[in-house]
């Protein structure tokens, strides 16, 4: 079963319980994530979310969140999780805001600048087709 993205229902979301699922590519699989993880759709992927997570009395930093075949895999530096484990996830709320900040930023940014000289770069190629929208 994939896993429950819970930041495409409640963005505002920090703080959520879940539970280990399994293993893949180094890191975890959770049921449920805060997570977002990066994503190489576009040729500026964007960075993965930050936080950590309490699990069987160990207190994990998660370095990294990325898709692997399908999957959210979350990596963390420290010990990992056993399957079956249950996990209290902590998003790293202000980072996600401050990136959030810069990324509307840039769209605006290049939006003006497209205004004001016309089309200087070319949008950005979508894997699997579709576009990019300003």
């Amino acid at each position: 079963m994939p896993t429950q993205r819970l930041y495409l229902e409640d963005p505002r979301r920090n703080t959520a319980l879940a539970l280990v699922s399994g293993h893949s590519s180094g890191g975890f699989l959770l049921d449920k994530t805060l997570f977002h993880a990066s994503d190489p759709t576009y040729h500026h992927a964007q960075p993965c979310d930050r936080g950590h997570l309490l699990a069987e009395g160990h207190k994990l930093k998660i370095d990294k969140v990325s898709w692997h075949r399908g999957e959210i895999v979350h990596r963390t530096s420290g010990p990992m999780p056993s399957t079956g484990a249950k996990a209290q996830l902590h998003l790293d709320a202000p980072r996600r805001e401050l990136q959030a900040r810069a990324h509307t930023a840039m769209h605006l940014l290049v939006t003006a600048i497209a205004e004001q000289y016309g089309e200087f770069i070319e949008p950005p190629a979508v894997v699997g087709g579709g576009e990019v929208r300003a």
